[in-house]
Formats: structure tokens, C-alpha cells, sequence
């Protein structure tokens, strides 16, 4: 009769080191959490964004990386909907009222995702968002080609939730007309 205890402690020990890992029905083998819209949900205030990307232009690049510190935005979320506010010199506009949904870290719908092809030129885009630090991170990533130029370009915006009235201080009172 042959011995079969050191394959059964080869087949039990990945077993009991799976097993064991588990911590009131978690285990240490984790996806990335999903956001949910109720983590979205509320006025957040842009407070700067970087821009980074390059342009192609006729063979020559031109890279660029730009930080702004800036209050001239605001999206409200709500279940399904966004809307977008920016400050103008006198006043400020709601801009759009944006629809969207979210799968995973991504925002999907038309304003946040798609392509666009027009004359030769086509336009891809993204966005994404997480939580990092108290601040909605949206991250948009932008590509644009056309026969003779093609750029590349990711916008990463840091908004700070915001718990009062609409406008904010230091917005103009009046909504434009």
C-alpha cells in the first residue's frame, strides 16, 4: 500500500491557507468596490484640476501639464441626474442637466463616455471617478485624430463636497439670463 499523505497535505494545505485567510466571510482576495450613486449623491465644488496631455500637430509635439486652482464649477448629484453649474463674471448658469449611471468607477452616459467622428476627426472619451482624501477625483481622458493632428489629453479634477445653499460664497447671486 503506498503512501498518499504527501499529496494529501499538498492538496489540503492551499485549502486550509484559502480557508483560513477568511475573516467572517471575507476573504483576502478583494475586487475594488463599486461606487454607489448615494456616495455621489450631493453639490460638489471644483477646487482645482490638472491637465495633462500633448497635441501632434504636423509631426511636432507639444506636451503640457497645467494645474488650476479654480471655483468655477459645480455638479449636483442626485439618483440619475447631474446638474452643472459654472460661474460667469456677473453671473451663474446652470448648464445642463446631465444624465448618467455608474458601473464600477466609470460614468456612463453621452456627456461622461462615447466617440465622436466628424470631417475626418474622431473624438474618444472617458470619465472615471474615486473618492481620495475627502475629494470627488473625476478623471476625463480625451483623444482626438485627424489625418494631420492627434491629441491627448486627461483633466483630473478635485471637487470638495459642499453642504450649503446654492450659489456658494464668492459666486454671483443672480442666475444669467
Amino acid at each position: 500500500m503506498r503512501n498518499y499523505s504527501g499529496i494529501a497535505l499538498l492538496l489540503i494545505f492551499p485549502l486550509l491557507f484559502v480557508f483560513g485567510c477568511k475573516e467572517k466571510g471575507k476573504t483576502t482576495l478583494t475586487s475594488p468596490k463599486p461606487h454607489e450613486s448615494s456616495e455621489l449623491s450631493g453639490i460638489w465644488v471644483l477646487e482645482k484640476e490638472n491637465v495633462i496631455g500633448y497635441d501632434i500637430d504636423e509631426g511636432e509635439r507639444e506636451d503640457w501639464n497645467e494645474t488650476n486652482v479654480i471655483d468655477e464649477e459645480i455638479f449636483q448629484f442626485n439618483a440619475t441626474i447631474v446638474k452643472w453649474y459654472t460661474k460667469e463674471e456677473k453671473c451663474y448658469e446652470v448648464d445642463d442637466t446631465i444624465t448618467y449611471k455608474l458601473s464600477g468607477n466609470k460614468l456612463i452616459g453621452p456627456f461622461w463616455e462615447g466617440t465622436d467622428s466628424e470631417d475626418g476627426s474622431t473624438t474618444t472619451w472617458s470619465t472615471s471617478i474615486e473618492f481620495k482624501n475627502n475629494y470627488l477625483v473625476m478623471t476625463r481622458t480625451e483623444n482626438t485624430k485627424e489625418p494631420d493632428y492627434e491629441s491627448h489629453e486627461k483633466i483630473i479634477q478635485y471637487f470638495k463636497k459642499y453642504t450649503g445653499a446654492l450659489p456658494p460664497p464668492g459666486w454671483p447671486r443672480q442666475l444669467c439670463e
